[in-house]
């Protein structure tokens, strides 16, 4: 069977894509005029880095402290097929502890994870939130 020079993958690395800092202060000082789980979420994405998906699975255990008093959250990073544990600021265990408040005040405890949407199959079923609606939301935002 020939391969064909183009049927190798590129060589070279991808370019990192930061986000200007101009922008991610407009972000902050706008971010109030979001709904308040999206407030929170886009804390917790630009404290900690991580991907939308591994957010959005984030399970309501996912906080912990440690003897010294410091904060570590613990997540499944996807990209490592692993749990991955990382220390974080006060801003971001506030935004987690509240939305914990809220999802638990909304749905109990039998639903496991710290955000969450609804079904449209069943209003009453909560479910994991999705990157089309957390994406939709910003594009309104923005």
């Amino acid at each position: 069977m020939l391969v064909a020079q183009e049927d190798y993958p590129k060589s070279g690395k991808m370019k990192t894509r930061h986000i200007p800092e101009s922008v991610m202060d407009q972000i902050q000082e706008n971010l109030s005029s979001l709904p308040e789980p999206f407030q929170r979420a886009v804390t917790i994405l630009t404290e900690t880095g991580m991907r939308f998906s591994e957010l959005s699975g984030l399970k309501q255990d996912c906080l912990e402290q440690d003897r010294t008093g410091n904060w570590w959250l613990t997540y499944y990073q996807s990209k490592m097929d692993k749990e991955h544990r990382i220390p974080i600021q006060k801003d971001c265990v506030l935004a987690i502890q509240t939305q914990l408040e809220f999802v638990q005040d909304m749905f109990g405890e039998d639903f496991d994870y710290l955000f969450c949407g609804r079904s449209t199959q069943h209003l009453w079923r909560p479910k994991t939130l999705t990157l089309q609606v957390f994406n939709k939301t910003l594009q309104s935002w923005a």
